[in-house]
């Protein structure tokens, strides 16, 4: 750990990995990454650089060009949320601001001893923030292409750094970098890089910024924490965390096991973080920051296991068979480490353009095929997904993926208690997450072996469910000869779990004060009822009277609904708004919209395909002439998510793509008002014309 003897020092953060080379050492940037101790700066998740005075003195700035720059992308910033858990909104404001109108606007919240502040200064104005973090209206410029370095600069020119992620693929904000231009309190949510690349950033002028960083090594278990809060989200896309939309404070994850580092950077220093490195933070004042990725060799691991947003938000994704290709061929990895990286990703792989894939796959050892059981789910979890969703998009909640948060059940929200053992009845053989079932008491290399549930362990004849009479499913004793199911005592309005103790013990507690009346379906005024969960509904309903009549149980996220469960009575679960007749824009290709009238509408599968070169788009089943699905030549069969399909595009041209996602949509056949021509579009490719 290096300090500076300057105003640099006076605010380093304890045990700040923070390097000062000298002017001799501050050599071209990718002989300099590969000098630092790559342990330490994965540890961290982050590494700060002090340039040289002499070189930060010799970045010339054009002021008045600055100042008359145009900021076409400046965002309202809305926080909402609580104890630590937010969410950020940002809404990105009509028109365009130069950088001295922005500044000029910014300025007002300004405070002079941030802009040199010590240690103490900072400390409290962190806890200022976090104590009044949703209160203030903020804005923040990002995302304007365009570097303040001078073409004359060599050494760290942000706009040229020379890595190898230069010589494979070119994405603005990736390999072009991007200003920011920040206020005091706006801040950039929870994430990691695009491709879960490493990144830098540097303070050009203005108040310093604060970063926090989780380290790469606890990306996963940050994952699963941010899921236990949002469920839903977790659960409708794998990728939720690329959204940027989350916050979360930094003693709310510390107190879940999570370490998180803490770095303030002043102007003229830089922040590199790792591959795979959460980051986040605000800033103390007005400032303007630049940035870009870069890549190193220790970043190839993290790419081949990156997830991936599919359900719109924009998203930067690199073919890596045709990325690793690249690297073998211009020597950057050698035959034996191509081999290594394919072999061990080659499901989550696809052949692309790479010639050398049919090398690879002719040198692979043939593997005796291992069938697997198609029913190896939590039937708890499952009860929750919908199952259209469960059917088309195959969001199976197999081991390790627990649908239930601990929020649920009122446990503590630890890292090191997980609890996604999925356990299997020895008996009855019905599946149960660890958490979902209430057994607590397990850890994660705990003998399974001989497991039996609660009805084969304690009850030989029939048992039925205390709240809804019936005995299918996983039932749950509660009490000495009293059997629950999960799921039933979840949307009970009068039961409470409880954390059973290592020796056994209650698991949940039935309250006093049960919903009163009668069915709305059966008309029956005995067993246990729930109510609708919309907006000034009163239905009431029998748990089982709602499953046949296609009431909906769903997950929900606890920011939005305390209990994390929503229920959705009949009349709500089918209603939609009618736009047959309405005259409506309609989106015609991605830069061209046309006037037309809905003519009809419908319901049908819509499919997310992945053309491999970062493009995706929506199609309906029709679009689709062709399959490798096993079971295409049966009739009006659906495709499988994952299947290789031919589509014919908008262009005339086929393209053989793959199908990431499925969903039933409302579809909408739409007459253009200059052809007469009708189209097939969805709700979003659309918006209502003024009457």
């Amino acid at each position: 750990l290096l300090f500076v003897k300057s105003h640099h020092q006076l605010i380093s953060l304890a045990m700040e990995f923070m390097l000062s080379p000298s002017e001799e050492e501050f050599v071209n940037f990718p002989d300099y990454i590969a000098t630092i101790d790559n342990d330490m700066w994965k540890e961290q998740g982050y590494v700060k650089v002090v340039a040289p005075e002499k070189w930060r003195k010799s970045i010339v700035y054009d002021k008045t060009a600055i100042d008359n720059m145009t900021l076409e992308k400046i965002n309202t910033q809305v926080l909402s949320g609580k104890k630590g858990v937010y969410n950020l909104e940002n809404i990105q404001k009509d028109g365009t601001m130069s950088v001295t109108q922005f500044e000029k606007s910014v300025a007002p919240h300004n405070r002079k001893i941030l802009l040199k502040p010590d240690m103490d200064t900072v400390k409290s104005y962190e806890k200022m923030f976090w104590d009044k973090v949703t209160k203030g209206n903020l804005m923040y410029a990002t995302d304007k292409l365009c570097s303040l370095f001078d073409e004359n600069t060599n050494l760290w020119n942000i706009s040229k750094l020379g890595t190898f992620l230069d010589k494979i693929v070119s994405f603005n904000g990736v390999t072009e970098p991007y200003l920011y231009f920040g206020m005091m309190k706006s801040m950039f949510a929870w994430h990691t890089e695009d491709m879960d690349l490493p990144s830098i950033n540097y303070l050009h002028y203005g108040y310093p910024k604060f970063w926090y960083v989780i380290p790469s090594a606890y990306k996963n278990d940050f994952d699963w924490l941010v899921s236990q809060y949002f469920p839903a989200t977790a659960l409708e896309c794998e990728g939720f965390m690329r959204h940027k939309n989350i916050i979360f404070s930094h003693s709310k994850i510390s107190s879940a096991g999570i370490p998180v580092r803490q770095v303030v950077q002043l102007p003229g220093e830089f922040i590199l973080t790792y591959p795979g490195a959460y980051h986040s933070g605000f800033n103390l004042g007005y400032n303007c920051a630049e940035a870009v990725n870069f890549a190193m060799k220790s970043w190839i691991d993290y790419s081949l296991k990156v997830k991936f947003c599919l359900c719109g938000h924009s998203t930067v994704r690199f073919d890596m068979v045709t990325v690793l290709d690249k690297l073998y061929r211009s020597g950057e990895i050698n035959l034996e480490e191509m081999e290594k990286y394919y072999f061990e990703n080659k499901s989550t792989l696809h052949p692309g353009n790479s010639k050398l894939v049919p090398y690879l796959k002719s040198t692979e050892p043939a593997v005796e095929k291992m069938e697997t059981d198609s029913e190896d789910y939590c039937v708890i979890c499952r009860f929750f997904i919908d199952g259209e969703q469960f059917f088309l998009q195959g969001r199976i909640p197999r081991d390790g993926t627990c649908v239930l948060s601990a929020l649920h059940f009122g446990d503590s929200v630890d890292v090191t208690k997980k609890l996604d053992n999925l356990l299997c009845c020895s008996r009855c053989h019905v599946r149960v997450h660890a958490r979902c079932y209430r057994c607590t008491d397990l850890s994660d290399d705990s003998d399974l072996a001989g497991w039996l549930c609660d009805v084969c362990k304690y009850q030989k004849g029939k048992v039925v469910c205390n709240l809804c009479g019936t005995s299918d499913s996983a039932l749950l004793e509660y009490k000495k000869n009293k059997f629950c199911h999960v799921q039933c005592a979840l949307l009970s309005q009068n039961v409470r779990f409880v954390c059973p103790s290592s020796h056994g013990g209650k698991k949940m507690i039935f309250q006093k004060r049960p919903l009163r009346g009668r069915c709305d379906y059966c008309d029956e005024n005995k067993g246990t009822l729930i109510r609708c969960s919309e907006e000034n509904c009163n239905a009431i309903f029998h748990l089982h009277c709602g499953r046949r009549l296609g009431v909906k149980y769903e997950v929900a996220d606890f920011l939005t609904n305390s209990k994390g469960i929503h229920i959705t009575c009949e009349a709500h679960s089918t209603k939609f708004e009618s736009y047959v007749n309405r005259r409506v824009i309609v989106k015609v290709s991605h830069d061209h919209k046309e006037m037309g009238y809905v003519e009809d509408e419908y319901e049908s599968i819509l499919y997310l395909v992945d053309f491999e070169d970062g493009c995706y788009s929506d199609v309906l089943d029709d679009d689709i002439v062709s399959c490798d699905c096993p079971n295409r030549n049966e009739k009006d069969h659906i495709h499988g998510v994952g299947a290789r399909v031919v589509l014919n595009w908008i262009d005339g041209k086929s393209y053989r793509v793959i199908l990431r996602k499925a969903s039933n949509e409302m579809c909408y056949s739409v007459k253009l008002e200059k052809t007469n021509s009708v189209i097939h579009v969805t709700r979003s490719d659309f918006t209502l014309a003024p009457e």
